[in-house]
């Protein structure tokens, strides 16, 4: 009986499943029809394709990717509608925060899409809705100390779900409307602007933190495994922080400096647990200056070591780009509520 249930359970979700893998490689090709001609067979193959068989998928998703490895990814326009605005606002928003971290001495390392951004595209990815910094944990915490006092902190410390928390900053926006709000999450520190959650700016900044020398990456992913497992038995956000806290003065894995970095606990390497991210300080520093749109941001010395290791081959287009996930998470928020993001999904994949 229990054997036929959970069959028939798989049963019902497996269609589903491959629906939704197909639904990312037909949202690849329905937001790039926005800004460049998709070759009609790759449509006819998988955009209108009404069954979605497991047993396809690997294939059409190969076949999308050799297509897409054809287009030249730095000749792609900038994003169109809603998300090209958003973008632009973001961009002033951006440097209103290089101008605060100027002032009090810190340096914010882009990483992630907004480094893959400034290298491959001289400025945002076009289906890219936020910003993404590192900072060494001197200045990681520099930060937080400054915001705490300086701008509308939220304390974060008893939640223990997200959705609650963007509740909380829903009313927190907009009882300050275009004023800097920062709170630390799970993964960040984020800053948000805006009058409220439809329409928030939002600029991330992620801990990165020295260890000891002898630590590989397969010593450090193990580490973040056991302690995934720990926070799991937590109960509040603020529990978590103490508990990594604890962990990074007493594990004697960390150390104040030294040349290897990954990423902290707080921030993505106990969520992906596939790599840390591990690379040598003199790879990042001495920090370089690069374009981005009309503003000059600092990353690390050697960009193209560190997008192989995040990317592989970060020239080539994904075949799954997905939504960002602000804008995902934000809508799935507010669809709750019957209200509308500032940029919803359709918005990006039909370019409005």
């Amino acid at each position: 009986m229990q054997i036929k249930l959970l069959q028939s359970i798989i049963d019902y979700i497996r269609p589903k499943l491959w629906k939704r893998r197909y639904g990312e490689l037909t949202n690849t090709i329905r937001f790039l029809s926005t800004i460049v001609d998709i070759d009609s067979n790759i449509k006819k193959q998988i955009y209108y394709k009404k069954f979605f068989p497991q047993f396809l998928y690997k294939k059409d998703k190969n076949i999308l990717s050799k297509y897409l490895n054809t287009i030249d990814a730095k000749t792609l326009p900038k994003a169109v509608g809603k998300l090209r605005e958003h973008q632009l606002k973001l961009l002033n928003y951006t440097k209103e925060i290089l101008n605060l971290a100027d002032r009090i001495n810190i340096k914010p390392i882009a990483v992630g899409g907004t480094l893959l951004g400034a290298v491959r595209h001289k400025g945002f990815i076009p289906w890219d809705d936020d910003m993404d910094f590192d900072l060494i944990r001197a200045d990681f915490e520099k930060l937080k100390q400054y915001l705490i006092v300086n701008v509308i902190w939220i304390d974060s410390n008893d939640f223990n779900d997200y959705y609650d928390f963007l509740e909380k900053l829903d009313f927190v926006i907009k009882e300050n409307p275009d004023k800097i709000v920062a709170t630390q999450l799970l993964t960040s520190i984020t800053l948000y602007k805006g009058t409220s959650l439809e329409d928030c700016l939002t600029i991330d900044f992620f801990p990165r933190d020295y260890l000891r020398e002898d630590i590989t990456e397969l010593d450090y992913l193990t580490y973040c495994k056991k302690i995934q497992t720990k926070l799991m038995k937590l109960n509040s956000w603020g529990e978590m922080f103490s508990f990594m806290e604890n962990e990074r003065k007493e594990s004697g894995i960390f150390v104040s400096d030294g040349t290897i970095t990954a990423k902290g606990l707080d921030s993505y390497a106990v969520r992906e647990l596939k790599k840390a991210v591990m690379i040598e300080k003199n790879k990042i520093f001495p920090l370089a200056e690069m374009d981005f749109e009309s503003i000059k941001l600092t990353s690390v010395c050697d960009a193209d070591n560190y997008l192989k290791v995040m990317y592989k081959n970060y020239s080539n287009i994904p075949p799954n780009i997905g939504i960002a996930a602000h804008i995902f998470e934000l809508n799935k928020f507010l669809k709750k509520y019957n209200r509308k993001y500032y940029i919803q999904e359709e918005d990006i994949l039909d370019g409005k």
